[in-house]
């Protein structure tokens, strides 16, 4: 079967880059003192109306959902029938 690329960046299992929080004022400061590339992607706000979404290249809202590994879920030999 084929699988949606969007499966392997969103949940493929590897770590590609680091992804920092923190108040826009220590951000800017790590930037200056840095000579590694820091991007900023976003922005976390206190709103009970604003949500993250994923648009594909149509526009379209991609429906992602939970997935990755689980590692609290039993492994196939050890799940009882």
């Amino acid at each position: 079967p084929r699988v949606d690329p969007h499966r392997y960046f969103l949940d493929g299992g590897e770590d590609y880059e680091l992804v920092l929080v923190g108040e826009r004022e220590k951000i800017e400061q790590l930037r200056a003192s840095s000579d590694a590339p820091l991007t900023v992607v976003g922005e976390i706000v206190e709103d009970p109306a604003c949500r993250v979404c994923l648009l594909d290249a149509n526009g379209k809202e991609f429906d992602f959902g939970p997935a990755g590994w689980d590692h609290m879920r039993a492994a196939p030999s050890e799940r009882r029938a």
